[in-house]
């Protein structure tokens, strides 16, 4: 437990740098925009660009990378990921996907959420609340 009394003793254990586009020209927000998630002894995050990044909690080392590659063209990000019975679920704008907890390997994708919208043209709601 952190407490006042042991705070200064505090020291980062590990970092984690992101690479590809999402990191590329990085504002003051930075390449999040979402909490990560611990599970299992895994830190799931997910960046700009939608990709999901699996980290060992105890060194940081990168488990697995799934790459979605679709920018953020309104607002702060992509909403973070969720995770539950092996499985993490993430979003886009305009779909919805699921991926092994494992592996990083793509269980399904939804991208038919928008073809029939009342009047919204994009998707921001976390996976959590698409349950």
């Amino acid at each position: 437990m952190i407490s006042s009394a042991n705070v200064s003793q505090l020291r980062e254990a590990w970092s984690f740098k992101l690479t590809g586009d999402a990191a590329v020209g990085v504002s003051y927000s930075g390449s999040l925009t979402a909490i990560p998630v611990v599970s299992d002894g895994v830190v799931y995050i997910q960046d700009q660009d939608a990709n999901v990044y699996a980290l060992g909690l105890a060194t940081g080392k990168l488990e697995w990378e799934h790459q979605v590659g679709v920018p953020e063209s309104s607002g702060p990000g992509p909403d973070g990921v969720a995770v539950a019975g092996g499985t993490v679920y993430g979003d886009t704008q305009s779909s919805v996907f699921a991926l092994s907890a494992a592996s990083g390997k793509t269980v399904w994708v939804d991208r038919h959420l928008l073809d029939n919208p009342p009047s919204r043209t994009y998707l921001s709601a976390s996976p959590g609340s698409l349950t």
